[in-house]
């Protein structure tokens, strides 16, 4: 078991409507490694025992224009120096995500909806002695990894994973309805993927999803769902893979 201290500040700049900025750090160690000062605040002494995370992260809302754009971006290990380690290498242990959404009035009550997404939690390899690969989520310490009682803590693709999502929707009063495409690389830093690469050309295990989905709403119940059929290439790096995935859900409001 671990402990975990968190800390997130946010702040909206006067004058500029809509948007948000913000700091996060998250830092999980062992019971056993005691408490201090340096479990809030980085930077005061050594390197921690512990799994450190730390992020900037910023949202704008435009009302007028009807969109929004947000994004993050985190670091999972800890700069040794700025000039000799974080300047030459500010994309070490990074992972970021970055969206946005826009809606386009075609006519009186009803619309259009562009959603996009990119999601980034894997880690280049680095061919130097002296320092470890690190994979977002994980640390040598922490054998639990980045979770709580058994369940990921953080973006649900997983651990040295990237993915990308867009989904076009009509909106209306009664609710929306629309298409949406999704491509996931999964596990790109597990044992399982080093070991393929051993070969060339070696495998990804990778995933495109393509569905439907909507949402109609009368009086106090709304009902929604989606249905969608996923193509999985090299699924946990052993043969390829087909899902068929069908959700609903019924809620009153």
């Amino acid at each position: 078991e671990s402990n975990l201290a968190l800390w997130l500040v946010g702040f909206e700049p006067r004058g500029l409507t809509g948007l948000e900025l913000g700091l996060a750090r998250a830092y999980m160690y062992r019971p056993d490694d005691g408490w201090d000062f340096e479990v809030l605040v980085p930077g005061l002494g050594e390197n921690l025992v512990g799994n450190e995370i730390a992020s900037i992260f910023a949202r704008w809302r435009m009302r007028d224009a009807g969109a929004e754009v947000y994004g993050e971006w985190a670091r999972d290990d800890r700069w040794a120096g700025f000039t000799r380690d974080f300047l030459p290498e500010p994309d070490h242990s990074q992972a970021y995500v970055f969206g946005f959404q826009k809606v386009t009035t075609v006519r009186p009550g009803r619309a259009v909806r562009v959603q996009a997404e990119l999601t980034h939690l894997q880690e280049k390899q680095e061919y130097r002695t002296g320092r470890p690969l690190s994979i977002v989520y994980t640390h040598a310490a922490i054998r639990q990894g980045y979770t709580h009682r058994g369940q990921m803590l953080g973006a649900g693709i997983g651990t040295g994973a990237d993915a990308q999502f867009i989904g076009v929707d009509w909106v209306d009063a009664w609710g929306f309805g629309g298409l949406f495409v999704e491509r996931v690389r999964r596990n790109d830093a597990s044992f399982a993927a080093l070991w393929e690469r051993r070969f060339f050309p070696y495998d990804h295990d990778t995933a495109l999803t393509a569905g439907l989905r909507g949402l109609a709403r009368v009086g106090p119940v709304s009902i929604g769902g989606s249905f969608s059929y996923s193509m999985r290439y090299s699924r946990d790096f052993l043969s390829d893979d087909s899902n068929v995935q069908l959700v609903t859900e019924l809620v009153w409001w």
